[in-house]
C-alpha cells in the first residue's frame, strides 16, 4: 500500500505564516536601505555644494593679508557679517566675497562679485531673515585673522526640505607676519 497522505491544513498555514514573516522582514530591510540611500544622496548633494562654496572662498581668502580685508554689510542690505570687501594692495582691485540677496528673495554666495553657481539646481542657500534676526549665511571675524563662514543649504528630500548648516574657519595672513615682523 502506498502512502497518499499530503500536507495538512495546519502545515500549510504554518508555512504561509513563516513565508509571510520572512517576506515582511526582507521588505523592511530593503525599504530601509533605499530610504537610507535617498537620505545619503540628499546629504551628498548638500555637502558637494558646500564644498564648492568653501573652495571659492578659500581660494580667494587664503592668500590675502588681513589688512586687505574689511567686513562689509553692503551685500545684504545692511545685514551684519554678510560679506567681506577685498582691496588688493598691489593692484588696487576691489571686490566682495560672501553672501548677498539674489533675485526672488533668495541668497547667493559670491566670490569676486560673481555668483557661485551650484551644480544641482534643487540646492539653495536658505535666505537670511534680518527682520526676524535670523542670519543663516554670514562671513565674519572677531580678530581680523580668522574668518568664520556660516551658511545653511537646503534641498528637497521626500517632499520635505532637508537642511544642513555648515560652519568653517579660514585663516588669513596677518598683516604683521606679511610685513616680515616689522
Amino acid at each position: 500500500m502506498t502512502n497518499q497522505r499530503g500536507i495538512t491544513l495546519v502545515e500549510l498555514i504554518a508555512t504561509l505564516a513563516i513565508v509571510g514573516m520572512v517576506g515582511t522582514l526582507a521588505y523592511a530591510v530593503l525599504f530601509q536601505g533605499y530610504a537610507n540611500y535617498e537620505r545619503v544622496q540628499a546629504e551628498t548633494k548638500l555637502r558637494d555644494e558646500a564644498d564648492l562654496i568653501m573652495a571659492n572662498f578659500v581660494r580667494e581668502l587664503f592668500v590675502l593679508k588681513s589688512d586687505e580685508l574689511e567686513e562689509s554689510p553692503a551685500c545684504m542690505n545692511g545685514a551684519p557679517g554678510s560679506c567681506v570687501r577685498v582691496t588688493k594692495e598691489d593692484s588696487g582691485d576691489s571686490y566682495f566675497i560672501g553672501f548677498q540677496r539674489g533675485s526672488a528673495s533668495t541668497d547667493v554666495a559670491i566670490a569676486r562679485n560673481e555668483e557661485i553657481r551650484f551644480y544641482n539646481d534643487d540646492v539653495i542657500l536658505v535666505p537670511n531673515r534680518p527682520a526676524d534676526s535670523i542670519i543663516n549665511n554670514s562671513i565674519s571675524t572677531e580678530d581680523g585673522i580668522r574668518y568664520t563662514v556660516k551658511f545653511v543649504l537646503s534641498t528637497e528630500y521626500r517632499g520635505e526640505d532637508r537642511q544642513m548648516e555648515f560652519v568653517n574657519t579660514i585663516n588669513v595672513i596677518s598683516a604683521d607676519e606679511a610685513g616680515g615682523g616689522e
